[in-house]
């Protein structure tokens, strides 16, 4: 898979219409990515 930054896919999923979220236009696997490549915390792990 490339190495795209958060912006950069997110410029790529507004292009190619690919949005529709829930957190400011973040679908879940992309709020997921974005929180995680900022804290390098896994949102999504069990406790």
């Amino acid at each position: 898979m490339a190495d795209l930054s958060s912006i950069e896919r997110r410029k790529l999923e507004r292009l190619f219409r690919m949005g529709g979220g829930y957190v400011l236009d973040y679908s879940d696997r992309t709020f997921s990515e974005c929180f995680e490549e900022h804290t390098r915390r896994n949102i999504d792990a069990a406790i």
